[in-house]
C-alpha cells in the first residue's frame, strides 16, 4: 500500500519521530520533590511500570494525553517536561521575590498584559 495512501486511510499509522523529544519527569519529580512516582502515576490513571519506563527512556514517545495527565499530576505544564527543571538556585532566588512581582511575570509569561 502506497504510504502516504496509507496515511490518508488510516492516519494512526502515520509515521513516529524517529528521534521523538526527550522528557524529563524523572528529573522533574527529584527536582519538586513534592510526590512520589506512585502517587503521580495514580494521579494520572497510568500504571508505575509505565512511569517507569518514561522516566528510564525506555519508552520515548508516550501519546500526548498521558504527558498531559503527567503534567497535570506534577502541577508543571506539558512543555515543562521536554526541558530541563531550573537549577536550585534558580528557584531559591524566585522564591525570594515579593509576591507581586511573581504575579505580574506569570502575566507576562502567559501574555495577558
Amino acid at each position: 500500500m502506497d504510504t502516504l495512501l496509507a496515511r490518508k486511510q488510516y492516519p494512526r499509522m502515520a509515521r513516529r519521530p524517529k528521534n521523538p523529544p526527550k522528557l524529563y519527569i524523572g528529573e522533574w519529580i527529584e527536582h519538586l520533590g513534592t510526590k512520589k512516582p506512585s502517587e503521580i502515576a495514580k494521579e494520572a490513571g497510568i500504571t508505575e511500570s509505565y512511569l517507569s519506563l518514561l522516566i528510564s527512556g525506555e519508552k520515548d514517545n508516550p501519546a500526548a494525553h498521558y504527558v498531559k495527565s503527567i503534567s497535570e499530576a506534577m502541577g508543571v505544564s506539558m512543555n515543562a517536561l521536554y526541558g530541563r527543571p531550573p537549577t536550585r538556585d534558580v528557584t531559591d532566588q524566585v522564591t525570594k521575590l515579593a509576591p507581586e512581582l511573581l504575579a505580574a511575570m506569570q502575566e507576562l509569561l502567559r501574555g495577558t498584559k
